[in-house]
């Protein structure tokens, strides 16, 4: 993460926190930031990003195999987008539990914890958060 994106203002908390001291916990978590948009264009993703998804972190990266939002699975979309705009609006942390496609074609189950990063706007400009992989679907 850059000195820049570390310097975000957090809905509801105080700073960053230990993102990156999570990041280096590797293994079935994913720690990420991503822009608040349809498609959750990543702008970092930990190395847990393979264990997690089955892709690597540079595919996700600015959609550039695949946007974080096509890996969720059809059904579960809407849900997500709902429950992350909805804490997010309310200046919350959000807690989820969905179903995502693996690079490999399987389903897996994942839960994810993430808040809002504020802009010099105020309004949240970027997501960022810790996804774990919970097991086969």
């Amino acid at each position: 993460m850059t000195n820049d994106a570390a310097a975000g203002r957090q809905v509801g908390g105080c700073g960053t926190g230990g993102l990156d001291v999570l990041a280096e916990l590797g293994g079935t978590t994913m720690v990420y930031r991503c822009l608040n948009d349809s498609a959750w264009t990543m702008v970092w993703a930990s190395v847990g990003c393979r264990e997690v998804t089955g892709h690597d972190p540079g595919d996700l990266i600015g959609n550039r195999v695949i946007s974080y939002t096509e890996l969720i699975l059809p059904q579960d979309r809407l849900g997500v987008s709902v429950g992350v705009q909805t804490a997010l609006a309310e200046g919350r942390p959000f807690q989820l539990d969905y179903r995502i496609r693996r690079a490999d074609g399987s389903v897996a189950r994942v839960f994810e914890i993430g808040l809002g990063m504020l802009g010099d706007s105020g309004a949240v400009e970027s997501i960022q958060g810790v996804i774990a992989y919970v097991g086969a679907a």
